[in-house]
């Protein structure tokens, strides 16, 4: 319980963080801001309830499926290679060619530009009753 409590809070800390720095930056629609969480994370009922403990404070709608569609699968792993063709990083064709990515570089990686913000997180308390 300890484990999954520490799991939930750090993500729940640094999506409370994009939060605020996307509503700083008037990134988030002015009508029914909306988080959608999906994927195996989503799954999780404690990190669920951990994330909507942050929508509720800041604002946000939270939208999850249902968890029986929240797995990491093959259709995830193919929209992955879908945006990688667009962007034109291509597939390899030879599997020594192939290397682990710990991050999918996609995207504008603003991460500097998140940290020099230097947001401060209100406390939250992030207790859930299991």
């Amino acid at each position: 319980a300890a484990l999954q409590h520490t799991v939930a809070s750090h993500i729940a800390k640094r999506t409370h963080r994009a939060i605020l720095f996307c509503k700083s930056k008037g990134l988030l629609p002015q009508h029914n801001p909306t988080l959608v969480v999906s994927g195996g994370v989503a799954s999780n009922e404690y990190i669920r309830q951990t994330l909507k403990i942050v929508t509720d404070a800041t604002g946000l709608h939270l939208l999850c499926p249902p968890s029986k569609f929240c797995t990491d699968n093959g259709v995830m792993i193919a929209w992955n290679g879908i945006e990688r063709l667009k962007q034109g990083k291509g597939i390899m064709s030879h599997s020594e060619e192939v290397n682990y990515e710990p991050k999918a570089p996609l995207g504008l990686d603003i991460t500097s530009e998140v940290k020099d913000a230097a947001i401060k997180i209100p406390p939250l308390k992030l207790r859930i009753n299991s």
